[in-house]
């Protein structure tokens, strides 16, 4: 493996969803020189990008969907047991990680308004690329998410935004 990679759950939803970025997430993906690595917790969130999916069409279009996620679906569990992506267990401290995050960037700091109000979840996709940067130093975080982008450039660590 010569890079390692950790995709939040919207880098992970464009891997088998068609949308802006999809493209360079296969390509990032399918090429075995890279190590992809997600958190346990985006299997959940994929789960939640496909019911947004479904429902903001009408009715009619609404069984076709769900037939693409129930393939993506057993798509993404084939692709883990394959390791074309591995899975990252949240970290055993997952909670005083996640709370800590969140204190430092939305309560902590002088000027809060210029720090981002990490959702629970982006703060529990955070730590686990925390977890990960501990094995693989140079590892990118791999996301469209402005609140995440802006969390990794505050704490310096290299993102890419498959946008």
């Amino acid at each position: 493996m010569n890079h390692a990679y950790f995709l939040d759950a919207n880098a992970v939803f464009k891997y088998y969803w068609d949308e802006d970025g999809s493209e360079w997430v296969r390509q990032l993906v399918d090429n075995a020189e890279n190590g992809c690595f997600i958190s346990e917790w985006s299997v959940v969130e994929f789960i939640s990008a496909f019911r947004k999916k479904i429902h903001e069409v009408g009715k009619p279009a609404q069984d076709e969907r769900k037939q693409t996620f129930y393939v993506a679906y057993r798509q993404l569990q084939q692709d883990i047991l394959a390791q074309q992506f591995r899975i990252m267990p949240i970290p055993p401290q997952w909670r005083a990680h996640v709370t800590a995050l969140m204190i430092g960037l939305a309560i902590d700091p002088l000027n809060i308004t210029e720090r981002p109000a990490l959702t629970a979840p982006d703060a529990l996709q955070f730590a686990t690329f925390q977890q990960l940067i501990r094995s693989f130093p140079n590892a990118a975080l791999v996301t469209n998410d402005k609140k995440l982008i802006k969390v990794a450039e505050l704490k310096q660590v290299t993102v890419i935004n498959p946008q």
